[in-house]
């Protein structure tokens, strides 16, 4: 459902409804105020955003996992530069 498409409506009994414009049907009736359905649809996309971020987050540490793994297995790491390096840096050289 695109959320813009959504119309929020005064129901004759005085309530407020949402009216999917696209689809032509009613989504939410018999909400008290048009705030109700504002809301509705902020905690939605709240849920959905915040599963989205915890997806990223977890393709990201599979990600830095396996290029680790990659890095080891192919002999990129060496350890002994970065430990020099960041001695360097700790020092206030610039390596």
């Amino acid at each position: 459902m695109n959320i813009l498409r959504i119309e929020i409506l005064k129901q004759p009994n005085g309530k407020y409804a949402a009216y999917n414009v696209e689809d032509e049907e009613f989504v939410l009736t018999n909400l008290d105020t048009p705030e109700d359905i504002k809301a509705f649809y902020l905690d939605r996309a709240d849920a959905i955003l915040s599963e989205q971020v915890i997806y990223a987050a977890k393709s990201a540490d599979k990600f830095n996992m396996y290029a680790e793994m990659y890095k080891i297995k192919y002999g990129l790491v060496d350890d002994e530069k970065e430990d020099a390096r960041s001695t360097l840096l700790d020092m206030g050289v610039s390596a």
